[in-house]
Parts: structure tokens; C-alpha cells; sequence
């Protein structure tokens, strides 16, 4: 998760959602509830490359449903905000 960490600060979001990804995979098969973590910082990452789509795909998946919540439904309210370009629906 570091590495994916490294290369968002670098501004390689197509590269750190691959090593949050291995993240994600690596705790959600643990049954490891800090999957979450990782999950979210996908999302950013999708929402940094203006990939809002993917976004949704990512939330109406088994992974979105199975950690659906509080946190998962903020992370979409950011990507539709980010979609509209309005600060005001964030």
C-alpha cells in the first residue's frame, strides 16, 4: 500500500491503483476488515485520472457491495461532485 502511496504523490494514479489493487486483494482475502483502506484509496485514484465511471463500477461490484457503508458512500458523493466540477454537491 506504500508504494501505491508513492506513486499518487507522484502523480502516477494509474500506478497506485495497481498496487492498491494487490493491496485490496491481499487483505480481502484474509477476510481482513482494513480491506477498506486500500479500497478507498482505488477510488481516489480513479477519481484523480477522471475515471468517475469506474467508480461506480467499482461500488456496484461484489467489493463495493461487500464493504458498502458510511465510508464507500462518501467516496462516491467526492467522484460525483468531482464528475459535476461543483464544490457545492460535495
Amino acid at each position: 500500500m506504500t508504494s501505491g502511496v508513492l506513486h499518487a504523490e507522484d502523480k502516477d494514479y494509474k500506478t497506485s491503483y495497481s498496487y492498491f489493487f494487490e493491496s485490496f486483494e491481499a487483505f480481502n482475502s484474509l477476510e481482513n476488515p482494513k480491506a477498506i483502506f486500500p479500497l478507498k484509496y482505488m477510488i481516489l485514484s480513479k477519481i484523480m485520472l477522471n475515471l468517475t465511471d469506474d467508480v461506480t463500477a467499482l461500488l456496484s461490484g461484489k467489493y463495493g457491495i461487500k464493504y458498502a457503508g458510511i465510508e464507500l458512500e462518501a467516496m462516491k458523493a467526492v467522484a460525483d461532485a468531482h464528475s459535476k466540477r461543483s464544490l457545492k454537491d460535495f
